[in-house]
């Protein structure tokens, strides 16, 4: 959660410094820079769904499953 609001904090100064030196919008600048860092979020977060399905499907469906009472 730190990180999140470390990213925000620098984002928001990032946009700020940008929009009054070069000129532009508050609004492009903005989404300049968080169009890239949101991207990551979320394909992180769809990794990680992605990787949790994955594993689920893989686990033994029984819960009472041994792996030792077949193979030693």
């Amino acid at each position: 959660m730190a990180l999140f609001s470390t990213l925000i904090g620098a984002t928001a100064t990032i946009t700020a410094a940008a929009s009054g030196y070069i000129g532009l919008s508050a609004t492009v600048v903005a989404l300049l820079v968080l169009y890239p860092l949101t991207a990551e979020v979320v394909t992180r977060l769809l990794q990680a769904m992605i990787d949790r399905k994955d594993a689920a499907e893989t686990a033994p469906d029984l819960p009472y499953y041994d792996a030792r009472t077949y193979f030693g």
